[in-house]
């Protein structure tokens, strides 16, 4: 993965920082550098800050972060003491300065504070700050702390790249999130919708969340469930589903906002509705706005419904040939695009005058028997590009085809183990994101692996990020050998851990190869380090660059979603340790 900044830049930013005195600015570097491994990070106030510029809580352990210019045995004592005074219960402090320290002057340090206060210290100098500053996922922070403008100097630059701002706290509340849809309108704002289930008095409820350059504003939508949204003419659509219990009919509404969020219109677009399949979905084509679901009017009937917005025109019936699991709908200027899932095939329609029509079929000989877990589309005018992840390959696919023939391209294996797609396009620039191990290098891409395959389990464990493994050998190894955290093998994979860090190829088959079988899926996407990644794809569906790990710090990682407007867009994802207790997580980015 290439850098967007080049190291001399990052030192010689860091030495002004110094010959300026500017504390107040290394500071907050060093917090949200922190921050990016540690996404719960509670930042201080930076004037008066009784010692501590930040804390954080791992599993149970109070950690200070004491951030400074100058690095010497006293400052660190006063820094100590400081908090002491005013943190009495802390563990640790993390001390971070943009100062050289030598390996031997580190030691020392940490042992006469052990032995003077009883309290471990970790100290990261200037090689920790200049080497998170060149990971790709810190641009945004690099951009705007030390004010550096990403290099585009490399050819692999031809394609655009997500500068990724900080993380935003959709949801403050830890509590189960539930179908997270997202639109981006331009640089400055972007809109996200969600669910939450039923919780003790709390009823299922559909919520929206606006963010522009005032701010994160978030508004409760209705009772319900399965929200949506699209924009157009600068208001804001908002579909979603409400259930009677007694009669167990559906209704499906939809509310029209103006862009400050002022609720104009509430719309029931079909009460007492029977059997509802799947949950509907907002689109447009063209100018026109439009609901679609599927649903089972009568025993072994199954339908596509389609009705017009805020029009006296018939809903449109299409009838599906079985059962449908799932559907997915997206649109581009000129085209909309529905794509049915029948659990081992998939069947793409296209709206042509005012009809949908069977374009293509993607059946099981593609999917060698697999049935489709997750999908998700991203058009434009002329192609459409899936992302699947199939159940029991542990592998992320990309489909390409072509709208205008019908054409439909091979199965493309970019990532050996990943979960949770989505994809969006912009413009041509074609945008994923997931939640596991990065993309597999280009010419390792494209070729099929069976679940079993060694190769498949040695090129996940080659392109997980080593960070990832250090941070999490760093931090998690602790409480995994005290049984803290319920993860079969866990332990042992600790202890695998340095053996496997520097290992080449070759050297992987001389460890236990079952360990690896049993447990490599497990790591890349069932541990709480899961990393979040940002893939940049062609048009032919593979993944050029991976962005990331973005989402990863002490918690699990699951639901990406991805949106795009011309020069801009927004990746969240829900985070947390169990469904009951999790957070809904956004960050913006412009494209460079």
């Amino acid at each position: 993965m290439q850098q967007l900044f080049k190291r001399n830049q990052i030192i010689h930013a860091i030495e002004k920082l110094c010959e300026r005195e500017e504390g107040i600015t290394f500071q907050r570097l060093a917090r949200r550098l922190l921050r990016e491994q540690f996404s719960y990070t509670i930042p201080h106030n930076e004037h008066k800050d009784l010692g501590a510029d930040a804390s954080l809580n791992i599993y149970g352990s109070i950690v200070v972060l004491c951030a400074s210019l100058s690095a010497n045995l006293s400052k660190i004592k006063s820094d100590v003491e400081k908090n002491i005074k005013n943190n009495t219960n802390f563990n640790k402090i993390i001390f971070c300065t943009p100062q050289k320290v030598s390996n031997e002057k580190i030691k020392k340090w940490e042992i006469e504070i052990s032995n003077l206060y009883d309290k471990s210290i970790e100290i990261l100098e200037r090689s920790w700050v200049i080497d998170e500053c060149l990971r790709p996922q810190n641009s945004f922070i690099v951009y705007e702390e030390l004010n550096i403008a990403p290099s585009t100097e490399y050819d692999s630059f031809i394609y655009k790249t997500p500068l990724l701002g900080g993380h935003q706290f959709v949801t403050q509340d830890h509590q189960d999130i539930l179908n997270t849809n997202s639109y981006s309108l331009n640089e400055d704002v972007n809109y996200l919708v969600w669910h939450t289930p039923p919780n003790g008095d709390n009823l299922e409820a559909v919520n929206l969340a606006k963010s522009s350059k005032n701010g994160l504003e978030t508004i409760h939508v209705s009772e319900g469930a399965d929200g949506d949204c699209i924009l157009l003419d600068e208001k804001v659509y908002v579909s979603w589903v409400l259930k009677n219990q007694e009669t167990e009919l559906w209704s499906i509404m939809t509310n029209i906002y103006d862009s400050d969020l002022n609720k104009l219109q509430e719309i029931c677009v079909n009460k007492n509705l029977p059997k509802l399949i799947n949950n509907p979905y907002i689109a447009r084509c063209k100018r026109e706005i439009f609901i679609i679901f599927a649903h089972q009017p009568s025993p072994g009937e199954y339908v596509l419904r389609t009705i017009l917005i805020n029009s006296d025109r018939k809903p449109l019936i299409t009838v599906l040939k079985r059962r449908p699991y799932n559907i997915q709908i997206e649109y581009s200027n000129n085209k909309a695009v529905c794509v049915v899932d029948f659990n081992t095939s998939l069947e793409v329609f296209s709206m042509e005058d005012d009809e949908w029509v069977s374009i293509a079929t993607i059946g099981p000989e593609l999917f060698k028997d697999n049935y489709v877990y997750r999908f998700d589309i991203a058009i434009n005018d002329y192609k459409c590009i899936f992302v699947v992840d199939l159940d029991f390959t542990w592998s992320l696919f990309t489909i390409v085809l072509d709208l205008q023939t019908g054409e439909v391209g091979e199965l493309w294996p970019i990532s050996s183990s990943g979960k949770f797609p989505s994809i969006a396009v912009r413009n041509d620039v074609w945008l994923m994101s997931w939640v596991g191990a990065m993309a597999l290098p280009i010419d390792m891409q494209g070729k099929y692996h069976s679940a079993t395959g060694l190769e498949l389990l040695n090129e996940a464990m080659l392109t997980v990020k080593l960070e990832t493994l250090k941070l999490m050998r760093k931090h998690g190894a602790s409480n995994y050998e005290s049984g803290d955290i319920g993860y079969d093998a866990s332990t042992k994979f600790i202890h695998k851990i340095d053996q496997q860090l520097n290992l080449s190829v070759t050297d992987y088959w001389k460890y236990d190869t079952d360990w690896l079988i049993r447990d490599m899926h497990s790591y890349v996407i069932d541990n709480p380090w899961a990393p979040v990644w940002i893939g940049v794809l062609n048009e032919e569906g593979s993944c050029v660059k991976s962005i990331g790990p973005i989402g990863y710090g002490n918690k699990s990682n699951w639901s990406t979603k991805i949106s795009l407007s011309s020069n801009s867009g927004m990746i969240s994802w829900v985070s947390g340790d169990n469904p009951e207790d999790c957070r809904l997580i956004m960050r913006e980015f412009t494209l460079i």
